[in-house]
């Protein structure tokens, strides 16, 4: 389990914190999530955050892929405990992500990026997959410089590098592609 599940994993209370937390990095991301925003989280693992951010914001609609069968069944049993409809969750190599065109107003990678078999692949599809206007969120143990030359050398143009209280040992990009 990463450091972002056991966070979201200690309780409702704390994973709506954690949440929160992180979309106040991102201005007028939770309006967009209100409204209705289409979210992929690349590197899912049990689905815990997207099972709360789906509970948090009934408009939205949420996808995450993982690459283990078992991680995403956790996750689909989990959201049919808790009842959310508005998540699925399915075995995906975002190494392949094609066909995802500009699709998403949301992409999170909470720790799951570094142990991609290619990294540089996996955020340039991420990249393409992101709307015009979309945020990519991601949180990694990679050096600030490392991260920096894969997200340029993917497309994005903007990067923000911000710590959590919640989460001292990791830092979170938020990178635009405008």
């Amino acid at each position: 389990m990463c450091a972002v599940e056991e966070l979201i994993d200690s309780g409702p209370l704390v994973g709506a914190a954690f949440i929160e937390a992180t979309l106040a990095l991102m201005p007028g991301i939770r309006q967009k999530l209100e409204r209705g925003a289409v979210v992929l989280d690349a590197g899912c693992g049990r689905g815990h955050v997207l099972n709360v951010m789906a509970r948090m914001f009934p408009r939205s609609v949420f996808r995450g892929y993982d690459l283990s069968p078992e991680a995403i069944a956790a996750a689909r049993e989990l959201a049919d405990d808790r009842g959310v409809r508005n998540v699925d969750f399915d075995v995906v190599d975002v190494r392949n992500l094609r066909d995802e065109l500009e699709e998403y107003d949301l992409i999170t990678a909470f720790d799951a990026i570094h142990g991609q078999i290619s990294p540089s692949l996996v955020l340039a599809n991420l990249a393409r997959s992101l709307k015009v206007g979309g945020v990519f969120l991601m949180q990694e143990m990679w050096g600030q410089e490392r991260a920096r030359q894969l997200l340029t050398a993917a497309g994005f143009t903007r990067l923000r590098f911000e710590r959590l209280a919640a989460d001292p040992l990791n830092y979170y990009c938020v990178a635009t592609l405008v």
